[in-house]
């Protein structure tokens, strides 16, 4: 198996220029929620071709207090869509920000069928896909050591012709970055 996403596709997005005419675009939220102790919960903000903020939280917070904190973020950038993993912690989330009227809130199921599942394997894999061709496109991230492994780490393979990522709980520790901006993903806009 080979890296998924070189480090030269990602070393080429980092500080891509943000152009005046993208901030009439859409803001989408991926939210990957911390369950390890080892882990923090991130809030990666994209607006079309731009990362406009990363944002971590501890992960001993709890729920109510990140819903509290995310729900500002959300009123001040009023995104289309707030994707969030529905891994175990993230139904909590999902049902403290649904009960605080916010319904663009969305569960994201990573092992789920992809929306073309001939090309891929999961909807985990489709997701990276997706952001790869954006990192190759000009979608620009910020110089985050981090992040740029995060990018970096999954390895792929092809499973009846479909794209497949390695299992996350290989490499899961430095995933958190690359996992937040994949959610931005999730959905077509």
């Amino acid at each position: 198996m080979t890296q998924f996403i070189p480090m030269k596709i990602i070393e080429g997005a980092i500080g891509n220029p943000y152009h005046n005419e993208q901030s009439q675009y859409p803001v989408v939220f991926g939210i990957k929620v911390a369950r390890h102790r080892d882990n923090r919960t991130i809030l990666y903000i994209r607006q079309t071709l731009h990362t406009r903020d990363i944002i971590e939280y501890p992960s001993n917070i709890n729920m109510v207090d990140l819903a509290d904190h995310i729900d500002i973020e959300i009123t001040k950038w009023h995104p289309i869509a707030v994707n969030i993993d529905y891994g175990v912690m993230g139904q909590g989330l999902i049902d403290v920000l649904h009960n605080l009227g916010h319904h663009n809130v969305y569960r994201i199921v990573s092992g789920a069928k992809a929306r073309r599942p001939m090309l891929y394997a999961n909807k985990r894999a489709e997701m990276w896909h997706l952001m790869k061709e954006w990192l190759t496109m000009g979608g620009s991230i910020p110089d985050d050591t981090e992040l740029k492994k995060s990018l970096n780490a999954p390895k792929y393979f092809f499973n009846k012709a479909r794209l497949q990522l390695e299992q996350t709980r290989k490499i899961k520790p430095i995933l958190s970055k690359g996992n937040g901006l994949s959610l931005t993903f999730a959905m077509p806009f």
